[in-house]
C-alpha cells in the first residue's frame, strides 16, 4: 500500500503490495515497455541511467537520515512516484505527509481530484504537471508559500478546475496555479 492506504500496484496473484509484486511490475514494465512510463525510459537508457538514478535517490536518501529526525522520511512522497500513472482518479494524501516530490503525479491523466494534507510544506516542480482531468484541488497547508511550489507544479491542469485554499493563504496563491 502507498501513503494514500491505496494499492500502489496489484496483479491476479498478489492483492497487497510486497516485494515480489514490485518485482512483478518491473518485469512487466520491461517486457511490455508502456509509452511514457519513466521506468521504460530507465529500461531504454540502460543500466548506467538505471544506476545514476538510483544513486540520486539513495543520495536523497543520505542527507535526509543524517538529519536528527530521521523519523522524517517516511513523511516524502518521492519524485516521480506516480508519474504517467494512467488509472489513478482521486488522491487524498496522507495527514501526515510533509513533501510531495518533483513530477510525483506528473502526466497522471485520469487523475480527477487531490487533497493536500495540512502537514504539507513543500510541492516540488512538475508534481501534477499535465494532469489534464484534473479539476478539484483543496489545499488544507497553511505552510506553503510560493517559495516552496516548485516550478509549474500545477500547469496543464484542466482549465476548469477548482481550488480550494484557506483564507488565510488565498493571497499568496493567484500566481501559482497556471492552466
Amino acid at each position: 500500500y502507498s501513503c494514500f492506504h491505496n494499492p500502489v500496484f496489484q496483479s491476479d496473484s498478489r492483492h497487497e503490495f510486497s516485494y515480489e509484486g514490485l518485482m512483478e511490475l518491473l518485469k512487466g514494465r520491461k517486457e511490455t515497455k508502456p509509452e511514457g512510463s519513466y521506468t521504460t525510459y530507465l529500461f531504454e537508457k540502460g543500466i548506467d541511467k538505471i544506476l545514476k538514478k538510483c544513486g540520486e535517490e539513495a543520495t536523497e536518501i543520505t542527507i535526509a537520515a543524517k538529519n536528527p529526525d530521521a523519523e522524517e522520511l517516511k513523511y516524502e512522497i518521492a519524485d516521480k512516484a506516480f508519474a504517467n500513472n494512467k488509472k489513478l482518479k482521486t488522491v487524498t494524501i496522507g495527514t501526515n505527509i510533509t513533501s510531495i516530490g518533483s513530477k510525483a503525479f506528473y502526466k497522471c491523466t485520469s487523475l480527477k481530484s487531490v487533497v493536500i494534507p495540512t502537514k504539507v510544506t513543500k510541492i516540488g516542480s512538475y508534481a501534477f504537471y499535465g494532469c489534464k482531468n484534473l479539476k478539484k484541488v483543496q489545499i488544507k497547508t497553511d505552510k506553503l508559500t510560493d517559495k516552496k511550489i516548485g516550478a509549474k507544479a500545477f500547469t496543464s491542469i484542466n482549465s476548469k478546475a477548482v481550488v480550494t485554499v484557506s483564507k488565510k493563504k488565498a493571497t499568496c496563491f493567484p500566481d501559482l496555479i497556471s492552466i
